[in-house]
């Protein structure tokens, strides 16, 4: 039964492949450079599969489970530093800062339906933009500034539509500020009882961190978390651990230009194991087919 499955699936990838290089299917990208073309049609015709083997997102209309939201690889983000204009000294260290690259085309064909695609790509023309995956939003440069959006947007309502209705208001009526804070500030709005208070708005939008010396401290704790959620209907409470504390990548001098102007602290990575070397991938077209069985087993999901 498995390997029929596993047959299935492979013989699926194998018929996007060729989909992808029909002359039709490459044009669409031909704003692209000419040794990306083909990855970006490949990469496109794989998000039917995705969606048709129900592995997409359903909060999110712009992010598929395992396709990447870009086509290329990390050695062209350079190209995009320069558009922005940005000096090189700062660009060199483009590896570090886990930016990325998006397609407007590519993005628009698997995702047809989505507000901020639709809102966006009639004003923007470039092939490329430069995407900060981590939090959704894309980089351009309009006049001396640099602009952003946030194609993240839908998940976060779909988000707040499950949330308890106080919160979900709460976090709606200063939502520019709270969208890329909102998990810090639930945490602290359910389990006020248990955190202390904090008037210092930046602190407030950080991850709060409750300190235990023990076993029995942290049994008392997860206690005590679950009793609150209980008070809350609709509330599921979900535990996942780490072995040691991941930091964001460092971007302080990028936030400094304007580019990702949000990453003015460095603070803690939640993001799933599988997902901090992704861009390993995507080098090679093969292992990025081949991942897709092993992201099947995990459930895990991004942006």
């Amino acid at each position: 039964m498995i390997e029929n499955v596993r047959k299935k699936w492979r013989d699926e990838i194998l018929l996007a492949r060729k989909q992808s290089q029909k002359p039709e299917n490459l044009k669409m990208f031909k704003g692209l450079h000419r040794d990306q073309v083909a990855r970006a049609s490949y990469f496109s015709q794989l998000s039917h599969v995705i969606k048709k083997l129900g592995l997409s997102n359903p909060h999110e209309k712009t992010a598929l489970t395992i396709e990447p939201a870009h086509p290329i690889q990390a050695p062209f983000l350079g190209k995009a530093f320069d558009n922005l204009k940005i000096n090189s000294a700062l660009s060199s260290a483009h590896e570090q800062s886990k930016l990325s690259l998006l397609s407007l085309k590519m993005l628009a064909y698997y995702a047809p339906g989505s507000h901020s695609v639709n809102q966006k790509k009639a004003d923007l023309q470039e092939p490329l933009y430069l995407l900060d995956p981590l939090y959704g939003f894309i980089f351009w440069k309009e006049g001396n500034r640099i602009r952003n959006h946030c194609f993240a947007i839908e998940v976060w309502e779909a988000h707040l539509r499950s949330m308890p209705k106080k919160l979900s208001r709460e976090l709606w009526s200063n939502r520019a500020d709270n969208m890329l804070s909102a998990g810090a500030l639930a945490g602290r709005f359910l389990f006020d009882n248990i955190l202390p208070a904090e008037v210092d708005p930046l602190k407030r939008s950080m991850t709060p961190e409750i300190h235990v010396g023990s076993e029995a401290e942290l049994t008392e704790l997860v206690r005590e978390i679950n009793k609150s959620a209980e008070k809350v209907p609709e509330v599921k409470l979900w535990f996942r651990g780490q072995n040691k504390d991941y930091l964001t990548p460092n971007r302080l001098e990028l936030a400094k230009v304007g580019v990702v102007p949000y990453s003015n602290i460095i603070e803690s990575d939640f993001t799933p194991s599988i997902y901090r070397k992704y861009d390993a991938y995507l080098e090679n077209i093969e292992y990025f087919g081949r991942v897709g069985l092993l992201r099947r087993k995990t459930g895990s999901v991004e942006w």
